[in-house]
């Protein structure tokens, strides 16, 4: 290939990006704070939202807090092309480590990448599902086991999610 057509190609693949890669601009922070939606059994705070926003690249991040006794959640979704998404998307779809003081495990759970990490220590760790290549809902908890964790990310409406 020739130099110059090189260089055209290079060009309109970057034009490309620049105009479709990340538009996150259907969606507002109000939109997503509904997804953060009451557990039963557990109080919440009001959800709070952040939205970053540079030409052509738009990140909204969401989070509420839930206590149930002396238990914490902390669930946040984030829409936009993230370096996270796109690294937690190359899971893999099957691993497990575990030690006296940590578990990590990833998996598929409908349909999903799933990965999972838990202190045994502490009694506490993060869920991560990348519901698509825009959407991630990371959910943090205190004071439990991760399969009670699990089971609580599990009540967060993911096909909603991923129709966004």
């Amino acid at each position: 290939m020739r130099p110059h057509k090189s260089i055209i190609l290079i060009f309109i693949l970057i034009l490309t990006v620049m105009l479709v890669g990340n538009n996150a601009g259907a969606v507002t922070k109000d939109q997503l704070k509904k997804y953060l939606k009451d557990l039963p059994g557990w109080e919440a705070e009001k959800a709070q939202a952040m939205s970053l926003e540079q030409r052509n690249f738009k990140v909204i991040t969401v989070s509420r807090n839930y206590k149930n006794k002396d238990k914490n959640l902390y669930a946040t979704i984030t829409y936009g092309q993230t370096p996270h998404n796109v690294m937690a998307s190359n899971l893999p779809k099957q691993f497990r480590m575990e030690t006296d003081e940590e578990l990590v495990v990833t998996r598929t759970i409908n349909g999903k990448p799933v990965s999972i990490m838990y202190d045994k220590r502490s009694n506490s760790g993060t869920i991560t599902v990348i519901i698509n290549p825009k959407v991630t809902l990371v959910v943090n908890y205190d004071k439990m086991n991760w399969q009670d964790a699990l089971a609580l990310t599990k009540k967060f409406d993911w096909k909603s999610l991923d129709s966004i």
